[in-house]
């Protein structure tokens, strides 16, 4: 048997339910750093199996830009101009670390294919600019592709964090999260900072920046952009960009950098001791 409901009272009773929801989420606390870094760490174990590694191709293009001295052109301050490119394939697998070894995480970048700089069309007729390719060096050692490794329980205490504020990355809101390398040794050969960006509620990282300093006039910095690998189902690195820089130390140096954009297909999980 059916009885009616009176229209107000419905309204009346969806009214007073939203209420009870609205009341119920302001209620809610909002997650502290800390909450959001012990998500990142529970998120980062996912992948903390080693008795397997992830392999990907890595399919990027560098292009060298320099600025010749003022001594040497008719301009007042360096006149930068990109001068040549190349275009590289290389083979990227990650192995989380052993429980009794360092906190840091197994990652080999092989080269596979690395073609030759050609120059852009505006310089050739220029000979100390073609000059330089002859002399360009290669980029130094890989920064780690998952960085997000130093967000595992085990290497946390390496780093000092702190919330910067919150901003949107493909829709979703997202913390930015700095964080500087204040133990030593360092897990990566040289102090690391650089930011992530965490969804606060699972604590999965979607962006990392992360920024070397070696010694002047070098510096490096790379970004790398994260999403959820179907063939996998891992979230796993999905592009980045990188910039290696190298600022003139005299009036008579070249200005140089060295700009790397690149993108992860064909994400594979392989046992550990597989080739």
């Amino acid at each position: 048997m059916f009885h009616r409901v009176p229209v107000r009272f419905l309204s009346v009773a969806l009214v007073a339910f939203a209420a009870t929801l609205s009341l119920r989420a302001a209620a809610r606390p909002s997650p502290t750093l800390h909450d959001v870094l012990a998500r990142a760490a529970d998120a980062t174990a996912a992948f903390a199996d080693t008795s397997r590694r992830i392999v990907c191709q890595e399919n990027a293009r560098q292009t060298t830009m320099v600025a010749l001295a003022p001594v040497f052109t008719d301009m007042s301050t360096y006149d930068p101009r990109q001068l040549a490119y190349r275009d590289i394939v290389a083979s990227w697998s990650m192995m989380p670390p052993s429980p009794d070894g360092s906190g840091a995480w197994n990652e080999v970048l092989e080269i596979e294919s690395r073609g030759p700089f050609q120059p852009f069309p505006s310089i050739r007729a220029l000979p100390r600019l073609t000059a330089i390719i002859d002399r360009t060096i290669d980029v130094p050692a890989p920064l780690p592709r998952w960085a997000t490794a130093f967000l595992s329980a085990r290497n946390q205490p390496h780093f000092e964090f702190s919330k910067a504020g919150e901003t949107k990355v493909e829709g979703l809101t997202v913390w930015e999260v700095k964080f500087r390398e204040t133990a030593t040794p360092s897990l990566w050969g040289q102090p690391i900072s650089g930011s992530f960006w965490l969804d606060p509620s699972t604590g999965r990282a979607v962006r990392s920046a992360i920024a070397v300093r070696g010694t002047a006039p070098f510096s490096d910095e790379m970004t790398v952009d994260y999403r959820l690998d179907p063939a996998t189902a891992l979230c796993l690195p999905h592009s980045l960009k990188r910039r290696t820089r190298i600022t003139p130390v005299d009036a008579r140096s070249e200005w140089s950098q060295v700009d790397t954009t690149g993108t992860f297909t064909g994400c594979r999980v392989l046992p550990a001791s597989s080739r």
